[in-house]
């Protein structure tokens, strides 16, 4: 087991136990900028391998199959947030809530969107920048 599946493991094991319980999921180095989660191929692919908060947002649009970044992975997000800080990663919990706030924010300055829809930058630029899913 290479050392990037050792690291998805470590992550599903302490944020989302009850995920991916047989391990059908892989994570793989991506070439490109930023970071995606292919539901059908159960792939996570990420750009940064040292990015914890990438990979749990891509495991949360794995949790979450449907509604991208609504209310459900939202909340899924916030979860993971209050485990973070149970584990004494302040920090992490932080950049995890400002993301939830940035998506949140973005929804209300544009009441035109919908729940999936985000520009093309979807993660909080005080976190990083991803390409949408």
């Amino acid at each position: 087991m290479d050392s990037l599946t050792k690291r998805l493991h470590k992550i599903q094991s302490q944020y989302f136990p009850r995920w991916d319980i047989n391990h059908k999921y892989r994570i793989e180095k991506w070439d490109l900028s930023g970071a995606r989660c292919d539901y059908k191929r159960k792939l996570i692919n990420v750009s940064d391998v040292n990015d914890e908060l990438v990979i749990i947002h891509e495991i949360c649009h794995a949790v979450v199959v449907k509604g991208l970044h609504g209310p459900a992975f939202q909340n899924r997000l916030l979860k993971v947030a209050a485990v973070a800080d149970s584990l004494g990663k302040p920090k992490l919990a932080k950049d995890i809530r400002d993301e939830v706030d940035w998506i949140r924010n973005q929804f209300k300055e544009h009441p035109e969107r919908r729940l999936t829809d985000l520009p093309p930058c979807s993660v909080a630029p005080s976190i990083r920048i991803l390409p949408l899913h």
